[in-house]
């Protein structure tokens, strides 16, 4: 899926997998439903080394090869009581074939409010407060002098007209995402290499957030019965 976020690209694909998302905080995964234990979160494996939610989150998705969940018993068998709500089991790309090879993924994207509330101007405002007022027997509390000034926009800090909606969100956005990886093999030695960066435009005006992703694999296969691997992952992850 083109999405420089995994989370978003998991949703609706495994039955009963739940994305939470929350502002202000890291998104996670529910897999197996409310725990009672203090938590609910499953635990994240990223090839093979035991990671946290706020990393898996910030991976970028075009340096994964896939993406394992894993609900019943036979996780617990191989990671204890840590998988007693699930595993996410992640495998990053690996070089396999000869040669040299370098692959570049580019996304460019908008994104719009499907639907904004439609209010009224001050004015209006008073003017229908004023009317309910009346029709209650009562007296109307807003003046037509002040109504006035509603209006004409001449005392704007006594007498504002805000939409605030308008004025704190965007009606438009804009996300990207780039990813350089190279790969190959020579040998008995493979290795993959990839530098991602994923700027993301937020709704709300003065936010936007920028992810840099650096991913490097080697593989070495020194003996028949000695393999050597090292896998080197740095993300920086920044919030306006």
């Amino acid at each position: 899926r083109t999405n420089p976020n995994l989370l978003q690209s998991l949703q609706g694909t495994a039955p009963g997998v739940t994305i939470i998302s929350r502002p202000g905080k890291t998104p996670s995964i529910n897999v197996l439903g409310r725990g009672n234990l203090g938590t609910s979160a499953p635990l994240y494996v990223i090839d093979g080394a035991i990671s946290s939610a706020e990393t898996f989150a910030n991976l970028d998705p075009n340096a994964i090869e896939t993406v394992s969940i894993l609900k019943d018993a036979a996780s617990a068998a191989i990671y204890g009581s840590r998988a007693a709500y699930g595993v996410v089991l992640v495998t990053t790309k690996q070089g396999g074939q000869e040669g040299f090879k370098v692959d570049y993924s580019g996304l460019v994207g908008f994104k719009r409010q499907t639907s904004k509330p439609q209010v009224v101007s001050s004015e209006w405002e008073a003017i229908l407060t004023n009317e309910a007022y009346e029709n209650a027997g009562k007296t109307a509390p807003i003046s037509e002098e002040a109504i006035e000034l509603m209006r004409n926009g001449s005392q704007p800090d006594l007498y504002p007209n805000t939409d605030w909606w308008d004025l704190v969100f965007n009606d438009n956005v804009i996300n990207t995402s780039h990813t350089l990886s190279l790969s190959g093999s020579s040998g008995k030695t493979s290795y993959f290499t990839s530098i991602g960066y994923a700027y993301d435009d937020a709704f709300r005006i003065g936010e936007s957030t920028d992810r840099y992703n650096v991913n490097a694999n080697l593989s070495s296969q020194l003996k028949p019965w000695l393999k050597i691997r090292t896998n080197i992952k740095y993300t920086e992850f920044n919030m306006d």
